[in-house]
C-alpha cells in the first residue's frame, strides 16, 4: 500500500511538473515575441530622439517660428484695431456734429 501511494503522489507530481513546464514555455514564448517587439519599439525610439526635434536645435527653430507667427497676428490685431479706432472716432464725430 506504501507503494501505490507513493506511486499516485509521483503521478499527481508528474502532472503538475508538466502543467508548470508547459506554462513556462508559453511564457518564454510569450517574452521572446515582446523582446522583439521592445526591441523594435526601442530602435524607433532612439531614432526620434535623435531627430531634430529632441534636440536643443529643433526645439529653438520651433521658438522662432512661434515668435513670428505671434509677431504677424500682433501685427494684423494692430491693423484691425487701428481700423476700427478710426471708424469708431469718425462716428463719435458725426454723432457729436449732429448734436450741435
Amino acid at each position: 500500500m506504501k507503494t501505490q501511494g507513493v506511486t499516485r503522489t509521483m503521478h499527481l507530481e508528474s502532472a503538475g511538473w508538466e502543467k508548470h513546464r508547459d506554462r513556462l514555455a508559453a511564457e518564454a514564448k510569450l517574452f521572446e515575441k515582446e523582446k522583439v517587439e521592445f526591441a523594435k519599439q526601442n530602435a524607433d525610439f532612439k531614432k526620434e530622439k535623435k531627430s531634430e526635434e529632441w534636440g536643443f536645435r529643433g526645439l529653438k527653430l520651433k521658438l522662432q517660428a512661434s515668435e513670428d507667427t505671434l509677431a504677424e497676428e500682433r501685427q494684423k490685431w494692430w491693423a484691425a484695431s487701428k481700423k476700427d479706432n478710426q471708424r469708431m472716432f469718425a462716428a463719435r464725430t458725426k454723432i457729436t456734429n449732429l448734436k450741435a
